[in-house]
């Protein structure tokens, strides 16, 4: 099994990069498909043993909205851009 990592530690409400390798199906004779690995980035609003979520909008009020859920699995690594209160 693959490496995933957590890097620096993150905390709810940092802004984080999320690596990501991508489910693919195909339905016809197409050649073996080949894994997507992505990036996504918005701030960490949690994070448990089955999931990420983080939000990639938040108003001043510091209200999220815009979610993405990433099933752990599928996850890569958690890096922080910018950690709470350093704003």
């Amino acid at each position: 099994m693959e490496h995933r990592s957590v890097s620096t530690h993150p905390s709810i409400n940092d802004a984080v990069i999320v690596t990501w390798r991508d489910i693919i199906a195909t339905a016809g004779w197409e050649e073996e498909p080949k894994i997507p690995v992505l990036v996504n980035i918005g701030w960490l609003v949690s994070m448990d043993e089955d999931k990420i979520v983080i939000a990639g909008c938040r108003n001043e009020e510091k209200e999220y909205a815009a979610f993405h859920c990433f099933p752990r699995g599928c996850v890569v690594s958690v890096s922080v851009v910018q950690r709470t209160g350093t704003e």
